[in-house]
């Protein structure tokens, strides 16, 4: 057993987010790795840690718009930005929220059915919603599989691992709305 301190200092311009500690020790001859063990079971020769939450305790304040759903009760989608295969949405926690959900994008052909889509937990499992704090606003990149220029709609919505439970959206008036979000797809003609 060896116990050692290292002081680690994240780039101050490093985006919030859950961030992993990789843990390696090395024989004298370079490039060679000592084995790891957890509870004497091989793992390898990298051990992690976290994720941790690294960066801001609070976003920045900024006028966002009207979320265009509340899912939940918990988080606000207030962005949809489609540019081809890559879709980034804008969430607002409006309190922190009570399970790690799961983000999925699906768009729609005219038929409505699936042409692209991705299914994660937010910033491709790097910020987990338990991380997010009340208030927090969050930027959430999805590189969607399939073909995209066959689309016409966006469908987005949360749900529940391992449960695969959607979660339920309101409007902005908190009316119901369904478990998902429907939006077109038109660039800059809507």
């Amino acid at each position: 057993m060896v116990f050692s301190w290292f002081g680690i200092a994240p780039n101050p311009g490093a985006p919030t987010g859950g961030y992993w500690l990789e843990l390696s020790a090395y024989y004298r001859n370079p490039g060679q790795r000592l084995p790891a063990y957890e509870r004497g079971v091989p793992i390898g020769s990298v051990i992690h840690f976290g994720p941790f939450k690294i960066g801001a305790a609070h976003s920045p304040a900024q006028t966002l718009p009207s979320p265009v759903g509340i899912f939940s009760g918990e988080l606000g989608l207030t962005g949809v930005d489609v540019q081809g295969a890559r879709v980034t949405l804008t969430w607002q926690a409006i309190k922190v929220p009570s399970v790690d959900y799961t983000v999925f994008v699906h768009e729609l052909d005219g038929e409505g059915r699936v042409v692209a889509q991705n299914d994660s937990p937010p910033n491709e499992g790097g910020y987990p919603t338990h991380f997010w704090e009340d208030g927090e606003v969050v930027e959430d990149p999805h590189l969607l599989t399939g073909d995209p220029a066959a689309a016409t709609q966006i469908e987005i919505g949360l749900y529940a691992y391992p449960s695969l439970t959607r979660q339920p959206v309101v409007d902005p008036r908190g009316r119901p709305i369904g478990d998902h979000v429907l939006l077109p797809i038109c660039g800059t003609a809507c």
